[in-house]
């Protein structure tokens, strides 16, 4: 059963008292006798620990807008309230990554079910859906693979002739199909690379780990991989700064 928004999200108010955005550095702390030590527990971390255990209080809670405030809880704690970070950086941020990775331990909802709850939410404000009625998350949840100007006109629709959600998937699947017999040119080379390299490296932690044994290492193989973590360090430095720069023109439009 599809459920249904009761309202914007905002209309309910977050676990916690303001945003706080994560940092990537550590201070030192002044302790009572003035001497400065070092936190046990990054910044990263504590603001982690913090939304891991708002979304578990949040998942307890089982309201019907559930997803919306997960993805909302996401964007106030990690990306100050603005959804322009989430555009630019999406799941690569550094601490949504150390949020991911909390995922089946002590997270209580999988890393693909954060990163959908932050894309319902980011839908919803961009085309102010909170306001409609007749929409539940499995409508906004059938549209999310389309292009932004496929999703309007089939939500609108939707939710003007109450279309079920499977009425809803019926018409995504005719779109996609119809784009497909037209021969909707494919993807440039550098969008499947990325994609590659996004889900090889999803989880760093894991996926980077035993660079301890380095030093096991021959001095022919070291070598090698250096050059090519160079190699594609400065393609990607490249290609990071063409979409920084259409990005900016797009906001600036």
């Amino acid at each position: 059963m599809a459920m249904t928004l009761l309202g914007p999200p905002k209309s309910h108010p977050l676990p916690v008292s303001a945003p706080t955005r994560v940092r990537a550095s550590t201070a030192p702390v002044a302790s009572c006798t003035g001497a400065a030590v070092a936190l046990k527990t990054s910044p990263v971390e504590a603001v982690v620990d913090t939304v891991v255990r708002e979304l578990n209080e949040a998942l307890r809670g089982s309201t019907m807008d559930l997803h919306l405030r997960m993805g909302q809880l996401i964007i106030e704690r990690l990306y100050d309230g603005d959804l322009r970070g989430w555009r630019a950086h999406g799941p690569k941020e550094a601490s949504f990554e150390k949020l991911a990775a909390r995922a089946g331990q002590d997270l209580l909802v999988s890393a693909s079910s954060l990163y959908r709850a932050v894309a319902l939410f980011e839908l919803t404000e961009r085309l102010e859906i909170s306001k409609w009625k007749s929409l539940g998350v499995s409508h906004l949840r059938a549209v999310l693979g389309l292009a932004d100007r496929d999703q309007r006109p089939l939500l609108a629709a939707a939710e003007k002739e109450k279309w079920t959600v499977e009425h809803l998937q019926a018409e995504v699947r005719k779109l996609r199909s119809g784009a497909h017999r037209r021969g909707r040119p494919p993807l440039p080379p550098f969008i499947k690379t990325v994609h590659r390299i996004a889900k090889a490296l999803v989880y760093p932690m894991r996926d980077l780990n035993g660079l301890d044994h380095l030093d096991r290492l021959s001095h022919v193989e070291i070598v090698r991989l250096h050059d090519l973590v160079a190699q594609a360090r400065k393609h990607l430095q490249m290609l990071e700064s063409r979409l920084a720069d259409t990005l900016r023109n797009k906001n600036t439009a």
